[in-house]
């Protein structure tokens, strides 16, 4: 660790030859005293003696006082983990640092005391407030044991609400990676506003359920392109994190083709949202399955005539998208989407057909739960 360990706080490299650019001195017999017990306190210190190096840093403060104790005494709390009590020390020895250095010192212990993240720990009473920290739903208390967060070093506003009572709000510190445990009453008030309960299909984690219908073209080499109604459908689970989203969804996509062909997609992936606003999300959804090709037999224009195989023809597809989603009412939600369903050719097909591209524009329509 040393110098190097003490430079990741974020605190001045220069403060070690500070330090020992000056040793402790005072009245001749209590000035003696204190040099040794400095130097037996620093050997303690090089050696990884922190506690033994601060009762003796400590008794050479109270014989001959001088900053570069506090400064130890600091360094030694912080490589022990105990992050408040180095910020103590650190602070004094600031204080008693030349005044150029002091506004920067001051900065530096900013960022040692909010260097690390803290966990909070929330009850209420009664269960099932809702909690937002910093403008952010961050889920509901009420489960079988208190809400579990992880805050970011710094200051945060938290408020927490219930319907049919005022909200409580808060300002926390995070500071020194410390756990903050915290309890709230939420009390009847007369004539309080009912606080607004989360939107659904906004914010934490829930299922869904969506359907959506367009007009596809189907484009390919050897394929006359061809547009026909859509219709797909799918389901799956949503995690939410502020303004980010992730989906595991699964579902099946249906287009008509030409020749009184069908082709059925079955697929599954990731879908990525980025709420623009409280009703408002965009999502990037990449899927993969596979594409069955329906109705069509050895002798179609699809398949080479010494094909033996009868049935169901299927390949890969990899299907990308981008949708635009608003919120109408409660977890019903509306949006627009861009479709594409990429296949490579599959063996059976003709070697004139290949690269099958399915191209759909849909409007959807859902609900989160």
């Amino acid at each position: 660790m040393g110098s190097r360990a003490w430079r990741s706080a974020a605190l001045l490299p220069a403060l070690l030859s500070a330090a020992s650019a000056a040793e402790p001195a005072s009245g001749p017999a209590r000035a003696g005293q204190a040099l040794a017990l400095y130097r037996s306190a620093k050997q303690l210190f090089d050696a990884g003696e922190y506690r033994a190096a601060i009762a003796s840093f400590e008794a050479s403060q109270l014989r001959a006082p001088h900053r570069n104790n506090f400064y130890y005494i600091g360094e030694a709390h912080r490589r022990l983990g105990e992050l408040r009590l180095a910020h103590h020390y650190y602070s004094r020895f600031a204080a008693r640092a030349p005044a150029p250095r002091r506004a920067e010192l001051r900065a530096r212990l900013k960022r040692l005391r909010w260097s690390r993240p803290c966990v909070l720990e929330i009850e209420t009473t009664p269960g099932g407030a809702a909690i937002r920290i910093d403008r952010a739903s961050r889920g509901n208390t009420g489960g079988a044991g208190p809400l579990k967060l992880t805050l970011a070093g710094g200051s945060h506003r938290l408020v927490a609400a219930l319907p049919g009572r005022p909200p409580v709000v808060r300002t926390l510190q995070a500071e020194f990676g410390e756990r903050i445990k915290l309890h709230l009453s939420l009390a009847p008030g007369r004539g309080a506003q009912p606080a607004p309960a989360p939107r659904q299909g906004r914010a934490g984690a829930g299922p869904f359920l969506q359907a959506g219908l367009g007009l596809s073209l189907t484009r390919g080499r050897g394929l006359d392109g061809s547009a026909a109604p859509g219709l797909s459908g799918e389901g799956g689970y949503t995690l939410r994190q502020g303004r980010w989203g992730l989906s595991l969804l699964a579902g099946l996509d249906y287009a008509p083709g030409a020749a009184r062909t069908h082709f059925v997609d079955l697929f599954a992936g990731l879908g990525a949202q980025l709420h623009l606003g409280r009703r408002i999300w965009l999502e990037l959804l990449g899927c993969f399955g596979a594409a069955l090709l329906l109705g069509a037999d050895r002798d179609s224009a699809f398949f080479s005539g010494a094909s033996a195989v009868d049935g169901p023809f299927s390949t890969f597809v990899f299907r990308p998208g981008l949708g635009l989603h608003f919120a109408v009412w409660r977890g019903l939600h509306l949006g627009l989407r861009c479709l594409l369903a990429l296949a490579p050719r599959h063996p059976d097909y003709t070697a004139e057909v290949a690269n099958v591209v399915r191209a759909q524009l849909q409007l959807v329509g859902g609900w989160r739960w």
